[in-house]
């Protein structure tokens, strides 16, 4: 499987665990597992996939976090979260420098833990009832920001794009 650059599971059902990756994956630049709903974690050993660019994990309703070691795949392009458990997501997330698409698309419900992540700061003020999100300096490529049913309250979005705008002249 060493010249393997894409894999596709979505839909597996009866898939719980990833295995774990050796060094024989390095060059997969696509995994998706999109609609794995038993899906529950992901391998720590998924920074074997050194030249990831697409990590799709919509619809993996019950997996809550993400490997730490997904920190050091440094090529991941697009990374798709939504419909996940993931409630506090892990702040390396917000500085891959060549990240072009996030989508945490239909992440509902109280946000309690997701706001230590998504740090409530709206003009110096804190909102209890709404989400905003965190500066998004560290996305210096990102092109598409999904957060589409997320119970974001008005002013998070705006207080975002003035801190770090999505459109570059």
């Amino acid at each position: 499987m060493e010249s393997l650059e894409t894999l596709i599971l979505s839909g597996c059902s009866n898939l719980q665990r990833f295995p774990e990756i050796d060094g024989k994956m390095e060059s997969l630049l696509e995994l998706r597992l999109d609609g794995c709903g038993n899906l529950v974690c992901l391998p720590s050993s998924i920074d074997g996939c050194k030249c990831l660019k697409t990590l799709n994990l919509s619809g993996c309703s019950k997996v809550e976090t993400l490997p730490e070691n997904l920190q050091h795949v440094e090529s991941l392009e697009e990374l798709e979260l939504s419909e996940t458990a993931i409630r506090n997501p892990p702040s390396f997330i917000f500085q891959f420098k060549n990240l072009k698409v996030l989508s945490f698309n239909g992440c509902k419900g109280p946000p309690t833990k997701l706001r230590s992540s998504f740090k409530v700061q709206q003009r110096g003020s804190t909102d209890s009832m709404g989400l905003t999100l965190p500066p998004l300096s560290g996305l210096t490529s990102l092109r598409r920001l999904n957060l589409s049913d997320c119970s974001l309250c008005e002013g998070a979005i705006l207080a975002t794009l003035v801190v770090y705008p999505l459109c570059k002249h």
